[in-house]
């Protein structure tokens, strides 16, 4: 018995391709936040210090 979605088969490597992209997604928001947070005081302006 196969999956299906508005009348399609989904098949093995369409489920695999989303699998890896729901896991990827917040890694490309989350990593650069992190180290923004991380290197905050090496990123930041002359002007933004106090």
């Amino acid at each position: 018995m196969t999956c299906e979605f508005l009348g399609r088969k989904i098949k093995k490597r369409e489920i695999t391709q989303v699998s890896v992209i729901i896991l990827i997604h917040p890694l490309l928001i989350l990593l650069p936040s992190g180290i923004t947070l991380a290197f905050f005081n090496q990123l930041a302006g002359n002007l933004n210090r106090v």
